[in-house]
């Protein structure tokens, strides 16, 4: 009976000594100017108006659920234009076909979820994935998903410190999604408990192929046996 107790209190101790599970994804803003070498970019233009979605030309499925849709400007009470900075991030708006100008509210396609959901399927597995998102709030929601599983949940809070729905510069951030080492997903989830969310200029990294891997693993082992083998002939 004396060991159960102390069993019980060992594992109650572990309990509470023991730190909460840290996200295997984090949000950071990226500073002026600066895009990740290798990332693919989609400003989803090409997606019609209104909730049809649809296949982008980098590959992305877009669907939508409820009051989630493709728009362009602002409607009050609805949703509003994600800020763009085309003239103090030029690196990061100019891939996405924003002319430069004075910054200002998003004059092109972009993408809100309402109060429902907007559903990103990615042609491949990534790591790294970067958005524009305005206004943004505590109850704005991004899930991350691996062939259907939830891989990660962040939130409006997990971006800015005090997410209020600001619909100037000050509510607005390019933000790069980064995977930890090992883990990627390929869906990506945004929802919104209240109006709205709303967001555009994705850019994405795909994960290498295993299969390249392991031929770029062969061909460097295979150069290892010429070396070996031109110095035991010398």
């Amino acid at each position: 009976m004396k060991r159960i107790a102390l069993g019980l209190m060992a594992m109650a101790f572990l309990a509470v000594a023991s730190p909460a599970l840290a996200s295997v994804i984090s949000a950071s803003t990226l500073p002026p100017g600066v895009l990740p070498d290798g990332m693919i970019v989609e400003n989803f233009d090409g997606v019609a108006l209104g909730n049809a979605g649809g296949a982008t030309p980098s590959g992305i499925d877009v669907s939508f659920t409820g009051s989630a849709q493709a728009v362009q400007g602002s409607l009050a009470n609805e949703y509003a234009a994600p800020w763009i900075f085309s003239s103090t991030d030029p690196a990061i708006t100019t891939p996405f076909g924003h002319p430069a100008g004075p910054d200002g509210p998003d004059t092109s396609t972009y993408l809100t979820a309402g109060v429902d959901t907007i559903d990103l399927k990615l042609p491949t597995d990534v790591n790294l994935f970067g958005l524009l998102i305005g206004s943004v709030d505590d109850y704005n929601s991004f899930k991350f998903l691996k062939d259907g599983t939830l891989v990660a949940t962040l939130t409006g809070a997990d971006i800015l410190a005090n997410p209020n729905g600001n619909q100037g510069p000050d509510g607005t951030r390019y933000v790069l999604f980064t995977a930890d080492t090992g883990v990627s997903f390929n869906e990506l989830q945004i929802d919104s408990s209240q109006k709205a969310a709303e967001v555009d200029d994705a850019s994405f990294k795909a994960v290498p192929e295993p299969a390249s891997l392991s031929l770029m693993g062969a061909g460097l082992a295979g150069f290892g046996f010429k070396k070996r083998r031109a110095r035991l002939v010398a």
